[in-house]
């Protein structure tokens, strides 16, 4: 998974590069899946499925 930092914080047009577990923890999930699991039941799509039609 990888983010675009247009973000204030982040360089104008860097790429950050992180994994799904790295997002789930940040978030207070304990893993990747459950994570995985709240995101698809919110938005209807898995986080993958989701980056695949946003980039």
């Amino acid at each position: 998974m990888w983010v675009q930092g247009n973000r204030p914080g982040f360089n104008s047009g860097r790429i950050v590069v992180v994994t799904l577990d790295e997002v789930a923890f940040t978030l207070g999930y304990e893993h990747g899946h459950h994570f995985s699991v709240a995101f698809k039941k919110y938005f209807g799509v898995s986080p993958s499925q989701h980056l695949r039609r946003k980039f």
